[in-house]
């Protein structure tokens, strides 16, 4: 049974229905209380590809619920956030344009419930004696119900399916929803160890759309309960945070002192991963300082680390961040060659980005500057904040603030720090043509992060990625050698068909 025409249905005045590019599917938000300047909405969204069940005429489709706060602003505060940059954590927004943002975990009990035939009226009583365990029922508009407690069928998880739900994945403030969820669960729980855990996974994840502010009171609890619990690897996690926090706030003094602190933490425990990835954002931090040769030298100390171990994903990152340092310092030559290796790395890794990199090379080479051509490819897209952030890692962080460094005597900002921003777009990789891993292989791949001491349940501790977005880029692997990227055929998703 395929699903009917969504826009026949008339909805109640208090539900919104947002555009899909997907005409299968329906996304709808639903009014809640308004309690002082905080409105509360439900963002319901029907599964991708979920099986519809027919029962006498009676149809439902399996469907997604999470609850969601918006602040209401007067016409000056309005008018402000039309010049700001949005919250870390505001990446949803309401049919109308407004910002939003996740409150919650997500409820994945609900269905959509209508009648194949509009003639036909449908009521409570007659959903209930097809769904007689559905514990809710709420009329959306004429004919169109939801209800609770009722699981159904999803799509097909077979080994070569690409997953159903990758537009959920994929999609801006899905690990924020998901990561406020685990805190919320842990504090209910009054799970000491869990709520450490997470206070620093959604701290992460604010740092990763650049919102120290909300990021840095969640590690600051974080590092207080782990201290209580005599817990010096997950205080440690949270101290790395926090230095990457004052380096995003603009206070990279107070990032290089905790960041040297971690530094010497972490060789004194001999983690040649963890060292890597504090010797990188140490030297991001001593770029921010002025100081490009004491940034060049940690670099390539991080470098060698990288090499050492196979971290290819890193060994690229570094290699561009250090040909942005060899052009800071006035050595076009080696900023040249040291790009140059890094589009090698991601061209021998299959990683979609490769073209884009060596494109902003290429240009960086002529001369160009992003006044002369308009701006660098898929800028306009990604703007100075770098939506990749979503994939994790260290330069995802660093892209937004590096790219706002403009080139000394030139017209326009450097392709090379241009090119952080604007190729680790999410909307740059999608426009690309992704291609995912099987969904089999996805699950493979995060059973192994599960049963692994540095994750934390949503993220990487080694790599700073959130695994289950991760998982499934197929050029991705563990950069521990825990997982290698896949070899498989990957499912190709053709725009249209993503979020």
């Amino acid at each position: 049974m395929s699903v009917p025409d969504w826009k026949s249905f008339a909805l109640n005045q208090d539900v919104l229905a947002e555009p899909t590019a997907d005409a299968s599917r329906i996304v709808l938000w639903v009014r809640g209380h308004l309690q002082g300047k905080v409105q509360s909405w439900r963002r319901i969204a029907s599964v991708p590809r979920a099986e519809v069940v027919v029962r006498e005429g009676v149809s439902a489709v399996a469907a997604m619920c999470v609850p969601m706060r918006q602040e209401i602003s007067g016409f000056w505060e309005k008018l402000m956030q039309r010049f700001s940059s949005p919250a870390g954590g505001s990446s949803w927004s309401l049919p109308t344009g407004e910002p939003v943002e996740a409150n919650g975990a997500r409820l994945n009990d609900v269905t959509l419930v209508w009648s194949d035939d509009v003639g036909v009226e449908l009521d409570e009583d007659q959903i209930r004696l097809h769904w007689p365990d559905a514990t809710a029922c709420e009329e959306l508009g004429r004919n169109l119900f939801l209800i609770a407690g009722v699981q159904l069928p999803e799509a097909d998880s077979g080994p070569e399916a690409a997953g159903s739900d990758l537009a959920e994945v994929l999609k801006p403030g899905k690990e924020l929803e998901e990561a406020t969820g685990r805190l919320t669960q842990a504090r209910a729980a009054l799970n000491r160890t869990a709520t450490a855990s997470a206070l620093t996974d959604l701290a992460a994840m604010y740092l990763r759309g650049g919102d120290a502010q909300r990021a840095t009171p969640l590690l600051d609890e974080s590092i207080a309960l782990a201290r209580q619990l005599g817990d010096e690897s997950r205080e440690h996690d949270a101290l790395q945070n926090l230095g990457l926090a004052f380096r995003i706030a603009r206070q990279p003094e107070r990032a290089s002192e905790i960041l040297h602190q971690e530094l010497e933490y972490v060789r004194s425990i001999a983690d040649a991963m963890g060292e890597k990835m504090v010797l990188s954002l140490l030297g991001i931090a001593y770029f921010d300082l002025g100081d490009h040769v004491a940034s060049l030298k940690l670099h390539e100390e991080a470098l060698a680390i990288s090499r050492k171990f196979g971290d290819r994903r890193s060994e690229g990152e570094i290699l561009w961040f250090m040909s942005i340092l060899f052009e800071s310092l006035g050595r076009r030559a080696q900023a040249i060659a040291t790009a140059e290796a890094s589009v090698k790395v991601y061209k021998d890794r299959g990683d979609p980005a490769a073209d884009s990199f060596a494109e902003h090379l290429e240009r960086f080479r002529r001369g160009d500057t992003a006044l002369q051509t308009g701006g660098p490819p898929g800028f306009a897209a990604a703007g100075v904040e770098s939506d990749a952030a979503l994939f994790g890692g260290t330069f995802d962080v660093a892209a937004g603030a590096s790219a706002s460094y403009g080139q000394p005597g030139s017209a326009g900002p450097s392709w090379l720090r241009m090119a952080l921003s604007a190729t680790h777009s999410m909307a740059k990789f999608l426009a690309a043509g992704a291609k995912t891993a099987s969904r089999q292989a996805h699950q493979k791949r995060l059973d192994v992060c599960k049963a692994c001491t540095h994750h934390t349940g949503l993220r990487c501790r080694v790599c700073g990625c959130f695994t289950n977005t991760k998982a499934w880029m197929p050029h991705e692997d563990c950069p521990i050698g825990k997982w290698p990227r896949v070899d498989e055929k990957a499912v190709p998703r053709d725009r249209e068909h993503i979020g």
